[in-house]
């Protein structure tokens, strides 16, 4: 898969916030139907760039490293016969680009979408897979909806059902922005870049706050 960076070290763990059957996290909010369940913490925690957004589905989700570090390997492996999953992942740049189309008005595997290299990453899971991104509110999503060979027409739907609940708020930053007020936190992201354990050097334009702001990345294994 190209273009995606992954870290040598552990990644705070994604909490969902869960009211009921809705799920809330990182400016989304998702309608879960009976039967489905959130992972409560990342199961891509090596996951750079994009970063996991949320993880659901018809079984318990729970993170093992195994397989790919791009996808949630583990929960694919204890994907059932007749489950679902439904994982979307965020890209950190907010530009406008082909790759990401926009929001459809339906989700569902009528739109001719991909599968992913995710069979490749489980060999011994048996499951069918589509891969596909979109944009919504200045954010571009990649999304990974994987269904066991015997999963039912209605649990099928309601896989699709759970990305048409999708909605999506402007990131905090961008909202900001367009109000004219200033970002919280711009200094402390604009300082350095980590990917793979390695950290950009700190930019010597700007102010002296913001030089001291960079702090060094940690490196693999530490």
């Amino acid at each position: 898969m190209c273009a995606i960076r992954t870290a040598g070290v552990n990644l705070l763990a994604i909490l969902l916030a869960m009211v009921g059957s809705t799920v809330h996290t990182h400016r989304l909010t998702a309608q879960l139907p009976e039967g489905w369940q959130a992972a409560r913490h990342s199961l891509t925690p090596q996951l750079l760039d994009p970063k996991e957004r949320f993880t659901v589905g018809t079984f318990p989700l729970r993170y093992r490293a195994v397989g790919c570090s791009q996808f949630p390997s583990s929960a694919l492996a204890d994907l059932g016969p007749r489950d679902a999953l439904v994982t979307l992942q965020e890209r950190a740049s907010h530009r406008r680009s082909a790759e990401f189309p926009h929001r459809p008005r339906h989700f569902g595997p009528h739109r001719g979408d991909g599968r992913s290299e995710a069979s490749e990453c489980v060999r011994h899971a048996r499951f069918t897979d589509h891969w596909f991104t979109f944009r919504d509110h200045s954010r571009n999503f990649h999304v990974l909806v994987a269904f066991g060979p015997m999963a039912s027409a209605e649990t099928r739907e309601q896989a699709w059902g759970n990305l048409d609940s999708l909605r999506v708020r402007a990131r905090a930053s961008r909202a900001a922005s367009r109000a004219g007020l200033p970002a919280r936190g711009r200094l402390r992201r604009a300082s350095c870049t980590c990917c793979a354990g390695a950290c950009a050097p700190c930019s010597s334009r700007g102010s002296a706050r913001a030089r001291s702001a960079c702090r060094p990345c940690p490196r693999p294994g530490a």
